[in-house]
């Protein structure tokens, strides 16, 4: 509203401010003069002159957000001089005085306008003592003073409580609603962070789904489809020279491939509006679980009804990968043992990806994966021999594949390693301890 009338800015809503109470202070003084209880004589010789000083009194209103110390002052300074023109049983309360002392208290620390307001209670209650006793027209000497001021003291004591009370309480009212919009702007500012915060927690939680779902599809084409090309590549040399191999060959792509697509399906059901699992695993609306959770990974149907891979389905990747012609051994040790099912998942993955890497980089190569139960954790080892080097076409390698095994790692609690063996060979390690906040829901069985 203020805006619309063109005060804009703190100076001119103050300069209107001043002229309000400039027209309060007048009209307030007029039925002083007007009203049942008649003042005393000097206020009607100096009537004019009194309504003159009150004026410029409000007119201090100006500048008391710039200056509120200052304005304080000159408002105090101006009831002197009215002071002068009264009797002393005669007081004028204007609106100036209530405005000054609130702005005080709301825009400087307590312990500053407290001291400014008791300043400015004792400048007014000395210069009215000082006014009509000591200097003033009515000041007396000799022994008359000791019976004057005998007679005038509860006029100052009321001076001073009228003063304490005026300027007080305006202060203390100014300084709560200081405290009030503080809280209200403190209040607003955590809101804006929890609404931040909220955001950056959206933001990176949709970041760690899409990685996690970027490893999904890299161990799904990293495994599946490389071992689909490889198995393409027999099949063209030998559909001519022995078609019952090929025929064969052909039916393992065509298992394979609807493998692929079940594990593709599974996936693209997640990103089409599957959901957190209570367990931490990722699942669909026809399952309770997921990628590490208690089901299937899907939509509903057969999606919900596929196996969750897993340290109990390793044997048959190692027989798939056996099938592609790299000799692999499947050592377990130290019985069995449930591990959770996001570190079961992360388990059969990491060997995936591994052995998927032994036939890019080292293909022909013996490996042995080696599942130990031990007591305190459980340990997958992916070991294979050294290979002697050959000529053979250029791969590009994306390099996710580590670096995905080690965020499977990280996810879990678990500690992962990789690095060549001493014989030329490599070496792929994920070590999970018992009893961690991850692995914690491990069970063993004899």
């Amino acid at each position: 509203m203020l805006t619309s009338l063109g005060l804009h800015g703190t100076f001119r809503r103050d300069c209107a401010l001043a002229v309000l109470a400039a027209c309060g202070s007048w009209g307030l003084f007029a039925l002083s003069l007007t009203g049942p209880e008649q003042p005393g004589d000097m206020v009607g010789r100096h009537a004019g002159a009194i309504t003159a000083l009150l004026v410029v009194q409000a007119l201090a209103l100006c500048f008391r957000r710039r200056r509120p110390a200052a304005c304080l002052y000159t408002v105090v300074a101006f009831q002197l001089l009215v002071m002068l023109l009264l009797d002393p049983w005669d007081a004028i309360r204007t609106p100036p005085q209530l405005i000054a002392a609130y702005t005080v208290g709301s825009l400087l620390p307590p312990g500053a306008a407290a001291v400014l307001v008791a300043a400015g209670v004792l400048a007014e209650t000395a210069g009215y003592v000082a006014v009509h006793f000591l200097f003033g027209a009515d000041a007396v000497a000799g022994p008359e003073f000791a019976d004057r001021w005998g007679a005038m003291l509860p006029l100052v004591g009321e001076q001073a409580v009228a003063a304490a009370l005026v300027y007080g309480v305006a202060a203390m009212v100014g300084a709560q609603f200081a405290v009030q919009r503080r809280y209200t702007a403190l209040a607003r500012l955590r809101e804006r962070e929890a609404a931040e915060n909220q955001r950056s927690r959206q933001a990176e939680a949709v970041g760690r789904e899409r990685a996690r779902m970027a490893r999904e599809l890299h161990d799904i084409a990293a495994h599946h489809l490389s071992g689909l090309v490889i198995q393409a590549a027999v099949l063209e040399r030998m559909i001519d020279n022995d078609p019952a191999a090929a025929r064969q060959t052909a039916t393992w792509i065509r298992s394979q491939g609807r493998e692929t697509l079940d594990d593709l399906r599974l996936v693209v059901g997640v990103l089409r509006g599957s959901r957190l699992g209570d367990d931490g695993g990722i699942g669909g609306a026809g399952g309770t679980g997921g990628i590490g959770g208690t089901g299937g990974i899907g939509e509903t149907g057969a999606d919900a009804r596929a196996p969750v891979p897993g340290l109990a389905v390793l044997d048959h990747l190692v027989t798939t990968v056996r099938e592609l012609g790299t000799p692999v051994e499947l050592v377990r040790a130290g019985g069995v043992r449930e591990l959770p099912p996001v570190a079961d998942v992360t388990f059969y993955r990491v060997a995936q990806e591994a052995l998927s890497n032994v036939r890019d980089h080292a293909p022909g190569a013996f490996t042995r994966i080696t599942v130990d139960h031990r007591p305190a954790e459980t340990v997958l080892s992916v070991v294979n021999d050294a290979v002697s080097p050959r000529p053979r076409a250029r791969r590009e390698h994306s390099g996710f594949g580590l670096a995905g095994m080690g965020e499977r790692a990280d996810l879990i609690g678990a500690v992962f390693d990789a690095g060549p063996t001493g014989s030329g060979g490599w070496r792929v390690r994920l070590a999970l301890r018992i009893g961690t906040a991850d692995g914690s829901g491990a069970k063993g069985k004899s």
